[in-house]
């Protein structure tokens, strides 16, 4: 199976995802990731 890449851009983000990611149980610890909050 070949595995496709798609190179995003940071204009294509969602800016609201990390907001929705906290709404769901466990993922009020996003903000405490390093990498990721």
């Amino acid at each position: 199976m070949e595995v496709q890449r798609t190179i995003k851009y940071e204009s294509e983000l969602d800016k609201g995802f990390p907001d929705w990611v906290t709404t769901v149980p466990g993922g009020e610890k996003l903000r405490d990731c390093i990498q990721c909050g």
